[in-house]
Order: C-alpha cells, then structure tokens, then sequence
C-alpha cells in the first residue's frame, strides 16, 4: 500500500464528511482511522466514518497487497455486521462517491 494512495484517500474521507456535514447539520458524524487491524493480522490501514448517536459506521481500507483498490462496508461500530465488503479501483474514489456512501447509509 502506498503511503500517498492512503493519504489521499483520507482527504476525501475528511472532505467527504465535512461537505457532508453542511449539507446534513443534524447529523454528526466523525472520522477516524482505523490501524489496528494490523494488530489483528489483517494487512491494511482504514478510515471511518461513525456516527455515534446511531453506532452506524462506514469503513474504508487499503490492503498491502491491493494498492490500487479501496474496500469499503456500511455497518455497526457496536455489533457485527452483515454487509460484505465490496471494493472499487483507487481511481475511481470520489468525494461524491464517499458522501453517497455516507448518504445511504446515515
């Protein structure tokens, strides 16, 4: 995983939730990052978006053997999810892609 690729991404993220955050003032979401699944012998780092109020959250990963690819699930940050991991190439990550994620699911 490159570490400008995972940069990048987490810029969208944070755009993503801030425009989002504008257009929706009564939701409040966070973002995070997520490096600890490492620890959990899963090769990536992610970012989040939770919404606490809800415990609804949406993860997006980059795995060190798929560099070009994002991963990304809608779930829970308090429960196990049902919702598959579903992925799309880097190049075609937009903020408009993250801020309908964030749509459908908040």
């Amino acid at each position: 995983m490159s570490t400008k690729n995972f940069a990048d991404l987490q810029r969208m993220v944070m755009i993503s939730n801030e425009e989002f955050l504008l257009d929706n003032p009564q939701s409040k979401t966070e973002v995070g990052l997520q490096t600890a699944i490492r620890e959990e012998g899963f090769m990536a780092d992610g970012v989040v978006i939770d919404q606490p109020s809800t415990s609804k959250r949406i993860v997006f990963h980059m795995h060190d053997n798929h560099p070009g690819v994002v991963g990304y699930a809608s779930g829970f940050s308090d429960r196990a999810s049902n919702t598959e991991m579903q992925s799309i190439e880097l190049d075609k990550v937009s903020i408009a892609f993250i801020k309908e994620q964030m749509k459908n699911h908040f």
